[in-house]
């Protein structure tokens, strides 16, 4: 069974924990 509409809302939420790492990531990169 395939759910394409599935798939695109898991890419979408892996897409957004990846931003979301980033910008921890950078915040992060400034703290002394």
């Amino acid at each position: 069974m395939d759910h394409p509409e599935l798939r695109a809302l898991c890419d979408d939420i892996q897409a957004a924990q990846r931003r979301e790492i980033e910008q921890m990531e950078a915040i992060a990169a400034r703290l002394p």
